[in-house]
């Protein structure tokens, strides 16, 4: 019996490695914050908002019941987001169950991203086409006010002052 002891190797190692990992979880920390959340929601108006919990009190909450009916409601509101979530993947050709939320939401953003640029592009063409049409009614009532005013520049097929064969010069 001692040797078998002398071989196997110390639990504390591994025990010591699952403690930082279970203090260094995000996700952990986001489910504990739920917890928190849904019991003050629970408590609401009798014990004020809670700060933290005792972790042994995850084993009760199997066992909790609701003396107000804020659990019913807590439980439509949530059996109403999946109903929502689920016609959202029908509407969009996903089946129920084969995408997670995260994933889903997490393409639904690109998507919506996307869709902005693409938005903003298509307005900065339209916005460049725009003052090319403006530039181009621009040039073209230029040629024709050079056009009406002829040669000479809106003299008259004499140009300058009277007798003269070309423009008129004017010593100032």
């Amino acid at each position: 019996m001692h040797d078998k002891q002398l071989r196997s190797p110390s639990p504390l190692p591994a025990i010591l490695s699952a403690s930082k990992e279970v203090v260094r979880s995000k996700r952990l920390a986001q489910v504990l914050e739920v917890v928190l959340a849904f019991g003050n929601f629970m408590n609401k108006g009798q014990r004020g908002n809670a700060y933290g919990f005792k972790v042994s009190s995850l084993n009760k909450i199997a066992d909790t019941k609701s003396s107000i009916d804020r659990f019913s409601e807590l439980d439509d509101k949530l059996s109403e987001a999946k109903d929502k979530y689920n016609k959202s993947l029908k509407h969009f050709g996903e089946e129920e169950g084969r995408m997670q939320p995260d994933e889903f939401f997490g393409i639904f953003d690109t998507f919506l991203q996307s869709f902005s640029e693409a938005r903003l592009d298509l307005d900065n063409i339209q916005r460049r086409k725009d003052e090319e049409e403006r530039r181009a009614r621009m040039e073209a009532m230029v040629r024709e006010e050079e056009e009406e005013e002829g040669p000479h520049g809106g003299h008259g097929e004499r140009g300058g002052e009277e007798g003269g064969g070309g423009p008129a010069w004017r010593p100032w």
